[in-house]
């Protein structure tokens, strides 16, 4: 299992976990770090993507943890009985959210397995080439750097991974030819960070 796909079964549990014991403060109150801890890869993952989205789903989180503790420990009478509802209320919501935060991987995690439709996965592609078909325009020379950084590690630790060394390059010719299909999910996560 992947790293994202272990992140997304995380998201489920937490979630379904969440809607399971959000009737009973107590649980709740219990679950708060656990909860938190549960989510931090997820929180990761998001913060690359949408720091906002992952700062939201960290004050609820959070918010989820505190608000438990206090129903349980001092809230008494209807006091008591309004402030667990409308816990109730925000943790179903949240708990919707990380099952939408999870699909979002897994979306992510299967776009960024395949290269794009029509295209050869064996045809062997300079960094350059690669920064063309991610539509990374010529003047961005620093994500157009990053693809390259990215492909040349992923090169030194799969020394039989299908790449080809060009036998005298020309000047400004690429010296190293990458399998398409083998480093899109590499460099595809560039083109939307960009």
């Amino acid at each position: 299992m992947g790293r994202d796909a272990a992140i997304v079964a995380i998201a489920q549990q937490t979630a379904t976990r969440l809607a399971a014991i959000a009737r009973d403060a107590d649980q709740l109150a219990a679950f708060g770090t656990a909860l938190v801890v549960d989510m931090a890869s997820a929180v990761n993952w998001l913060e690359v993507r949408d720091s906002q989205a992952a700062d939201l789903l960290k004050r609820r989180l959070f918010h989820i943890s505190t608000e438990a503790e206090a129903c349980v420990r001092n809230a008494s009478g209807a006091d008591k009985t309004r402030r667990r509802a409308e816990l109730l209320v925000f943790v179903m919501a949240t708990a919707d959210n990380i099952r939408a935060l999870a699909d979002r991987i897994e979306a992510d995690q299967q776009q960024r397995q395949e290269p794009p439709a029509r295209e050869d996965p064996n045809e062997l592609l300079s960094p350059a080439k690669l920064a063309d078909r991610l539509g990374i325009p010529s003047d961005d020379a620093k994500t157009r750097e990053r693809i390259r950084k990215r492909v040349e590690e992923w090169r030194k630790r799969n020394l039989d991974g299908g790449w080809i060394e060009v036998t005298d390059p020309r000047p400004r010719e690429p010296r190293y030819l990458y399998p398409l299909g083998k480093v899109w999910p590499l460099v595809q996560d560039l083109k939307r960070s960009n």
